[in-house]
């Protein structure tokens, strides 16, 4: 009966690792809208305070993530992944911070998750479907410009959380508010310069 076990799952395991019929899921054309940057793009961003804070994209990757690993047979999702790195003192701090996960999720729909941890502020949406509405301010763009209130209650209590975040599928993060009313706007990016 232990050998017949031991069999079973040596085939169950061949058959997993040697599937080339595996489902595959791809970013559509549409998904890749949610993601507007570059490598090396640098975002500097001014709060109602005059303070700076300057960000630089430093990787961009695909990635084909399993839709559960658990799974024999798992269906591969193809995911984009933008990271940034914090430019202090005129040099690029060396860290990697997701900002942004853009992948498929059903017919029509993509899945965004939006995270971050600028100077003194942290935004938290770890599952992507945070409320996503037209926002008030346009920021000076013909677009929609998007706020973004995230459902992840975890840090809520936290001084330096985020309650709002605004993007555009052209210009990404436009701004954000602070729980404690501090209000950062992106000053200029590379491509592009603002008004507030």
């Amino acid at each position: 009966m232990y050998s017949k076990i031991i069999y079973l799952f040596i085939i169950i395991t061949f058959i997993s690792c040697n599937n080339k019929e595996q489902k595959q899921i791809n970013l559509s054309k549409q998904d890749y809208y949610w993601q507007p940057y570059k490598k090396n793009d640098l975002l500097v961003f001014e709060s109602n305070k005059g303070m700076l804070d300057t960000l630089k994209v430093s990787k961009i990757e695909l990635q084909n993530m399993p839709s559960d690993p658990l799974d024999i047979l798992p269906t591969r999702i193809e995911t984009l992944h933008v990271y940034v790195s914090k430019i202090k003192n005129g040099a690029d701090d060396g860290f990697l911070h997701k900002i942004l996960e853009v992948s498929p999720y059903k017919k029509d729909t993509t899945l965004v998750d939006y995270s971050f941890s600028f100077k003194t502020a942290s935004f938290y949406n770890h599952d992507g479907s945070s409320e996503k509405k037209k926002a008030k301010e346009n920021f000076g763009l013909r677009e929609p410009v998007y706020v973004i209130i995230s459902n992840d209650s975890t840090f809520l209590k936290r001084d330096n959380y985020v309650d709002k975040l605004y993007w555009s599928k052209s210009k990404g993060i436009l701004g954000y508010d602070m729980r404690k009313g501090d209000k950062w706007r992106i000053l200029k990016s590379q491509s592009s310069t603002f008004l507030r």
